[in-house]
């Protein structure tokens, strides 16, 4: 029998009001538990006051539910089937000789619309409100206001030193032999004065700064000076590049491969962007595949009792799926698996073997 339009709309609805129910809870669990650890680190700083402490931990919420999106879907998916096989919802769509594939229809969809929404609008914004967090973080607790950043322009460092900040832009950087290409560094004063440029045609990365070639050195009201070599000092290293810079998560799905792009084009690895990348992608199919694992554990007839014990034991399955979501995505950063077998073998696995195991039921 086909699977009625009726039918579809209200298991969409029913599923979406529970999720709403889910994520509004977790949501306020989360918020409560970050609110809390800010105070804590505040409590040595007398000069954050509770206004920031707020926003802070309201900027950082859309990403702490992201990161736990799949676990609400599962729990969502597990007690919506819970309570429709409770009130024989379920026995009565079975009895019409519709097959547990078809019920999961709307599940399905709605996950996958549940997913796309998160990657294409809400992954965005999140990542957006993420950056500021971290802006805040770096100015309140770490006292930093320097950082990298990637554009068409190149590499831009911002140092705060003991007489001024400086602004050092290189056009591409050889990890490998430590080399810097058309260094541009901007000094200024204490008050933000510009105080001189220098150029260098290349450099290379030191122990103690910078040993720069072919360097041309202009001061206010001063002739422009050359130079062959000059020796700079300042307090960066390679690895610094690649540290300090933009993480995945304050990039939005739509700008990572590009940022990933011009990284690549500086001399820096683009690794960790174009799989966080993959991985949102995976994510969206990944609560199609926590769906049919939170199936196996949920059809039970009420009357064969042990509900309890198949609750929890789904809630440990997921907790272990999500664990090995997490060791493949650090092997993927770490270069030890291929980024597409990183990003999407968690999901692929989940999916196979919910798949598996329903088939094994309804063949039963």
């Amino acid at each position: 029998m086909k699977l009625s339009y009726t039918l579809s709309i209200y298991l969409s609805k029913f599923f979406f009001q529970r999720f709403m129910i889910f994520l509004s809870t977790l949501s306020g669990i989360i918020l409560l538990f970050d609110f809390s650890e800010l105070l804590r680190r505040v409590s040595s700083k007398p000069d954050i006051h509770m206004g920031i402490v707020t926003q802070m931990a309201l900027l950082r919420l859309p990403q702490l539910c992201e990161q736990l999106l799949p676990f609400i879907v599962f729990f969502t998916a597990m007690f919506s089937l819970w309570r429709l096989s409770r009130y024989n919802e379920i026995s009565v769509v079975r009895a019409a000789g519709i097959s547990v594939w078809q019920m999961l229809f709307p599940f399905i969809a709605s996950a996958l619309f549940i997913g796309f929404l998160d990657v294409g609008v809400i992954n965005p914004i999140a990542a957006k409100m993420m950056e500021g967090y971290e802006f805040l973080n770096k100015i309140h607790f770490h006292g930093e206001k320097g950082g990298v950043s990637i554009s068409e322009g190149g590499i831009w460092v911002r140092q705060i030193t003991k007489t001024g900040p400086i602004v050092l832009r290189i056009s591409r950087i050889d990890v490998s032999k430590k080399q810097l290409s058309n260094v541009m560094i901007l000094e200024y004063k204490a008050d933000d004065a510009f105080q001189r440029r220098i150029d260098a045609k290349c450099g290379t990365l030191i122990k103690e700064g910078l040993e720069l070639e072919q360097v041309w050195i202009s001061q206010v009201d001063e002739p422009p000076k050359k130079l062959v070599s000059l020796f700079y000092p300042v307090n960066i290293t390679v690895s610094s590049f690649q540290e300090n810079n933009k993480t995945p998560a304050h990039l939005s799905f739509w700008s990572l491969l590009q940022y990933s792009q011009l990284m690549e084009k500086s001399g820096l690895s683009g690794l960790k962007y174009r799989l966080y990348w993959h991985s949102l992608i995976a994510r969206a199919f990944w609560l199609v595949a926590m769906i049919f694992i939170a199936t196996i554990f949920s059809l039970r007839s009420p009357r064969d009792g042990g509900k309890t014990f198949l609750i929890v034991s789904g809630a440990a399955v997921g907790f272990i799926l999500y664990i090995i979501r997490d060791i493949t995505y650090a092997m993927g950063q770490s270069s030890v698996l291929p980024t597409l077998l990183a990003a999407w073998a968690p999901t692929a696995i989940s999916a196979m073997l919910g798949v598996a195991i329903l088939l094994h039921l309804e063949d039963g």
